[in-house]
């Protein structure tokens, strides 16, 4: 320091000394590139010593603080990503392989040797030791992490749609449930599968309570999520088929009528046998639930239990009871197969059908 403040004061003497002129002015010039190489070079000590110093040391130079303080929140940053850790393998463990499980394993390990070398190193910083080990184990975890990446068979995390799916897939879930629908209570059989295309013909679905218990037929217990399977308790029965110029369809009418009710030329007719018990617990409808689509219409054919008075008598199927439901009309003029669904609704299996297949010869 003593050799650049004579050497600046020579050229300063040379400068006072020289005449006005050129020489002068070159002599100013000479003690300003001087002077920009010693800013130049005071700077690039500054950034080497500042590197000496360590990490620790310029972080505490630009937060003005203690280098203890800065290691201990170093620390606490330290135990919450252990403790994220922890949490991953006790929640996903289960989902990890053998090999990804004792690989973060052994990770939790070394990151706890690492805290613990660096909380010994803040208290006793005499054992200069101590940092060379949490050095080493720091470049542990480096590879263990890269062995993570290549060996541990990394397990795909579910998004929440695919957990949602997984629910709606378990054992009581309504995909579960639509996919594999229970059994229906009552057994269904049809009276002919088959006839020559263009005829008029007949079909009755024979619905038998082949059960030992009696069946009672209710709109009381709705049919919501969660509700326990019903084994003795039907909402609704219905025949599903279609009618139209449709080649699929069962039936060639374009109108069906009921009991009671004027036939049209050209229209199909429906019925039902009268259920056990008095004819004012039932009622019975022929519904068209999705009107005309194309050339074809959807028919359902519903019987449920009317709406009773209070103490009046249930709709109900004792074991070994049975009756029919009905619907007729003229089969298509093309042949082909047609598909009629009998569908039994009640609590906690809203969708139970028996499938039959018509062909028209």
């Amino acid at each position: 320091m003593m050799t650049i403040h004579a050497e600046v004061q020579l050229l300063n003497d040379k400068v006072r000394k020289t005449p006005f002129g050129f020489r002068r002015g070159k002599l100013v010039d000479e003690k300003v590139k001087y002077m920009e190489k010693l800013g130049e070079e005071s700077l690039k000590l500054e950034k080497e010593a500042e590197k000496a110093q360590g990490f620790m040391k310029r972080i505490q130079g630009k937060l003005s603080m203690p280098a203890k303080i800065i290691r201990l929140i170093g620390v606490v940053i330290a135990v919450l990503f252990i403790s994220f850790l922890i949490w991953d393998i006790a929640c996903h463990g289960g989902e990890m392989s053998g090999g990804q499980l004792a690989l973060s394993i052994i990770n939790i390990i070394l990151e706890v040797a690492i805290v613990i070398c660096e909380i010994v190193s803040v208290f006793v910083p005499a054992l200069t030791i101590i940092p060379v080990i949490g050095q080493i184990l720091a470049f542990a975890v480096l590879v263990l992490g890269v062995l993570m990446l290549i060996f541990g068979g990394t397990a795909h995390q579910k998004t929440p749609g695919e957990k949602f799916v997984d629910r709606m897939q378990a054992t009581d879930g309504w995909v579960t449930k639509l996919r594999s629908p229970p059994e229906p209570l009552l057994t269904a059989s049809i009276s002919a599968q088959s006839g020559p295309k263009g005829s008029q013909r007949a079909f009755a679905f024979i619905l038998t309570n082949e059960t030992t218990r009696t069946i009672t037929f209710t709109e009381a217990a709705a049919d919501v999520p969660g509700t326990p399977e019903s084994t003795d308790t039907i909402n609704s029965l219905e025949v599903s088929f279609f009618a139209g110029s449709d080649a699929s369809t069962l039936f060639s009418n374009g109108a069906f009528a009921g009991p009671g009710e004027t036939v049209p030329f050209g229209s199909g007719t429906w019925s039902v046998a009268t259920p056990p018990g008095p004819p004012a617990t039932w009622k019975t409808d022929l519904l068209k639930p999705n009107g005309t689509s194309l050339k074809s219409t959807n028919y359902i054919l519903r019987v449920k239990a009317a709406a009773a008075a209070p103490g009046g008598t249930p709709a109900t199927i004792a074991p070994g009871q049975s009756f029919a439901l009905t619907v007729s009309g003229s089969l298509g003029g093309e042949a082909g197969t047609a598909v009629v669904k009998v569908v039994e609704r009640r609590p906690g299996a809203g969708f139970c059908p028996v499938t039959f297949t018509v062909t028209r010869e």
